[in-house]
């Protein structure tokens, strides 16, 4: 959905490696403490016209524990963040 939005060609936004200038992190006023932070920091560079450059990772099986993330809890707060950074007002 962002590539459409953007015009982009990311393989995952949800990776949560990100490097950029301190200056332009403060800048985008980030809101979120919380698994959509990946969505809002893409979505408001692109907004803003900063180029994004998508480096390639390795994520290897979970050696200990599983995931506790429910995504019938958090799915509607996911698609709430995209629409609301991509569509809305909320810069």
């Amino acid at each position: 959905a962002v590539n459409l939005r953007w015009n982009q060609e990311f393989t995952d936004i949800e990776n949560g490696f990100r490097a950029a200038p301190a200056k332009i992190l403060k800048s985008i006023n980030l809101k979120t403490n919380d698994f959509d932070l990946d969505q809002e920091t893409v979505m408001k560079m692109l907004k803003r016209g900063y180029r994004i450059k998508e480096v390639a990772t390795h994520e290897y099986p979970r050696k200990h524990g599983k995931s506790t993330m429910n995504l019938l809890r958090v799915g509607w707060k996911f698609i709430w963040s995209y629409f609301k950074y991509a569509f809305l007002g909320f810069k």
